[in-house]
């Protein structure tokens, strides 16, 4: 498992890189991703998929959407597992929830409706930048119900203060770990009364 999460740091970091490499084989690549679309709770979420076998979902950053990955770049890992993107609430063609619901609470259960709704039983999640805080409040709030997570770069920490615990754990103000206790206050920094969707 451990050769999984790095081809995907290698993967998501290389980004449309190609680098010339003795026995390179070009048709090793994952086909054209196929785009998809559901309704889960009166919004409309696209996402797109390519591979088989275990889950492997990744979740964008901020700004951005599942175009974001280059499925080009992801054929050894498309061999052996599927690999699927999905657009956040609000991102790419997925579609903007009302004010009210844009936080990462809503976003976090979207994502578990959408996974329940197409079968995905403990999958890897891989989350980069904003992405990456939406990762961790799905591990805490669903522990058992995911294989591992990879966080890429992610928007976990605060930005100031004296507080450094993961922001998503404090947005479900809740232990983590039985060791280890996260206060359930209020978010620090550009978190505090952001929802990290376009169109703010």
């Amino acid at each position: 498992m451990t050769k999984v999460y790095a081809l995907i740091l290698l993967t998501l970091l290389s980004g449309s890189l190609h680098v010339a490499t003795a026995g390179v084989d070009y048709a090793d690549q994952c086909e054209q991703p196929k785009e998809h679309y559901l309704n889960i709770e009166n919004t409309r979420v696209r996402y797109v998929e390519s591979g088989a076998g275990h889950d492997v979902v990744l979740i964008h950053g901020n700004a951005g959407s599942v175009d974001d990955f280059d499925f080009q770049s992801l054929g050894r890992l498309c061999r052996n597992y599927r690999v699927m993107a999905i657009d956040r609430p609000g991102h790419g063609k997925s579609d903007r929830p009302r004010d009210s619901d844009a936080t990462l609470q809503y976003q976090m259960h979207l994502l578990h409706e959408t996974l329940s709704h197409l079968g995905v039983t403990r999958p890897v999640l891989v989350g980069h930048s904003w992405g990456g805080s939406l990762a961790l409040a799905y591990a805490v709030s669903y522990p058992k119900e995911l294989s591992a997570i990879v966080l890429l770069a992610p928007a976990a920490y605060a930005d100031g203060g004296p507080d450094q615990f993961l922001r998503a754990t404090q947005v479900a103000g809740r232990e983590c770990d039985p060791g280890v206790r996260f206060p359930g206050q209020r978010l620090p920094g550009p978190l505090r009364g952001s929802t990290g969707i376009r169109g703010e």
